[in-house]
């Protein structure tokens, strides 16, 4: 019963903890992109930290220097950090930290230029597909002829200012930029490319399942081997000696001068053994003659019958 309840409880605990969700802390920014023009608001929002009871604990860093405190440039409301007119030496390095947990860094571009790279603000994982824009400031239209460039080399042109990079990889990671004819060009931002983890594609479900049948295949060992247990001391507890050795003997007596023959059966131990064997004795006993009995066994019973045999002369 004990190892029963130890089992129980070894799989409830290994169960929690690999159900428990495990919340990264990153950063978002809105609009969903690296790149910002000059002047225009930008929010930063951090995630991972649900529970704070301090806003204040939490703090924001540009370049390893606190930043978004409240003052003329930023605000900071519970964990978003608003930059209402952002300028050109804003750009940097951002990340939150409170509680001890810190955020990856985002690298945030505001620009003065007229074009901008609308790119994944946080990286994309192995797999997925990953769409790159070229915007123009001062114009809205779809038909934007764009070329699209890799660390410095051109890979794609667009005539809509749109591609699309089906089933990333890491050889796709590096830094991207495009250039409008007439518009001029963006800068670069980095586009990041994430492993797949083939741990977190195995659902937790998989895990209960197995740990499920294993726990009632212990138990089921367990049960039987203690049950087995108890019917062997019970069998022994119980076990009576054999019966003493069993004699028969047929004997066949006649009138004198007559052969007497007998046939004895005897069931004999084997030594080291507690099953009985049969064995048949025979005697032949001659006119005048007298059978020689074997000294008597006190635990022993010894049956007799004698019947004449006739001899032929």
């Amino acid at each position: 019963m004990e190892a029963t309840a130890l089992c129980i409880t070894l799989w409830v605990t290994v169960f929690l903890q690999l159900c428990e969700q495990k919340v990264d802390t990153d950063v978002w920014i809105e609009p969903s992109r690296l790149q910002v023009f000059e002047y225009e608001p930008v929010s930063l929002r951090c995630v991972g930290f649900d529970g704070l009871t301090d806003v204040n604990i939490l703090r924001w860093n540009k370049a390893g220097k606190e930043t978004c405190d409240g003052s003329i440039w930023g605000s900071l409301n519970e964990t978003t950090c608003n930059i209402k007119s952002p300028y050109k030496e804003d750009s940097g390095d951002y990340w939150c930290e409170a509680g001890g947990k810190k955020s990856d860094y985002v690298n945030v571009i505001i620009t003065a230029g007229s074009v901008i790279l609308e790119s994944p603000v946080l990286p994309v994982m192995e797999g997925e597909s990953v769409t790159l824009s070229c915007r123009n400031k001062t114009t809205t239209s779809s038909f934007l002829s764009a070329d699209f460039y890799k660390d410095g080399r051109l890979i794609r042109s667009s005539s809509t200012g749109i591609i699309t990079i089906h089933r990333v990889s890491k050889s796709d990671e590096g830094l991207y930029k495009c250039s409008i004819s007439e518009g001029g060009e963006s800068p670069e931002s980095r586009l990041a490319v994430r492993a797949k983890d083939s741990s977190s594609t195995l659902s937790p479900w998989i895990f209960v399942s197995v740990s499920s049948m294993l726990l009632l295949l212990a138990v089921g060992i367990h049960r039987f081997c203690k049950s087995y247990r108890h019917r062997v001391f019970l069998c022994l507890s119980t076990k009576t000696p054999g019966p003493a050795d069993h004699h028969t003997v047929e004997a066949r007596a006649v009138d004198s001068g007559q052969m007497t023959s007998a046939v004895v059966s005897k069931n004999r131990k084997k030594k080291g053994v507690d099953q009985s064997f049969p064995t048949a004795v025979y005697y032949t006993l001659g006119p005048g003659e007298t059978q020689q009995q074997e000294p008597s066994v006190a635990e022993d019973a010894f049956y007799s019958t004698i019947s004449p045999l006739k001899m032929e002369l």
